[in-house]
């Protein structure tokens, strides 16, 4: 396997414990151990995941949506912090959902991009 899809495969196993974490407060309540170690260990494989499969390309718009990427587990980050330290559930939940939120967005958004950057990159080669 490449880097490239090593990291892949880390970011959506991250995301993947990062949304079995939400589900835990539903069965253990909210700030119970499998929780707390589902949404840290989320949040760190993300972490390494999205550091180190950066854009290559030229493309500003994509560039800049890959770099707001990176802030998604930041925030699932922060948001482990708080379900270790924090007794009330709503500090770490605002956090993982503000990293849910960037991470819906750039779902909807980076695909519009590259496609208008492939098609940019089209019409400047047939001239």
């Amino acid at each position: 396997m490449t880097k490239n899809k090593i990291m892949e495969a880390l970011s959506i196993l991250g995301l993947l414990l990062v949304a079995a974490s939400m589900l835990m407060p539903i069965f253990y309540g909210p700030t119970s151990l499998p929780a707390k170690i589902l949404l840290t260990a989320g949040a760190v494989l993300l972490f390494v995941g999205r550091i180190f499969s950066p854009y290559k390309g030229n493309d500003f718009r994509v560039k800049r949506l890959y770099a707001m990427l990176r802030w998604s587990p930041i925030a699932f980050g922060v948001g482990a912090y708080f379900i270790w330290t924090s007794n009330t559930p709503s500090d770490w939940i605002v956090f993982v959902l503000a990293g849910a939120f960037i991470q819906l967005y750039i779902s909807f958004a980076l695909p519009g991009a590259i496609k208008k950057s492939l098609q940019k990159d089209n019409s400047t080669k047939k001239q």
